[in-house]
């Protein structure tokens, strides 16, 4: 998987690029825990160029979402297509991921 950041002094966006599963979520991970960890900046990810999201990239998800709160700081999904906003609602996570 793909990304692309943008950093200013209070909030990282990373604009994701290909399908957050399996195949790809061992990538995604390490960039993005080696990107979180060491900063305490609120964090969006950007899924306009994401299709396809499996339990696997949920899971990421929810535990990208956990690190954050523990510091204090939020993390927002944004530009989901209405298949994963769809995902996201039926599973009951529209509210705990704050997609838009």
């Amino acid at each position: 998987m793909n990304y692309t950041l943008i950093e200013d002094e209070t909030r990282i966006i990373l604009t994701l690029q290909g399908d957050l599963d399996m195949p790809n979520i061992k990538s995604f991970k390490e960039s993005t825990f080696d990107i979180t960890k060491n900063t305490n900046k609120d964090l969006m990810l950007d899924f306009t160029h994401v299709s396809y999201i499996d339990s696997s990239g949920i899971g990421i998800l929810l535990t990208l979402h956990k690190l954050q709160k523990s510091k204090g700081k939020s993390f927002k999904i944004i530009n989901c297509s209405e298949h994963i906003s769809k995902i996201f609602s039926l599973s009951s996570l529209s509210e705990v991921l704050g997609n838009t």
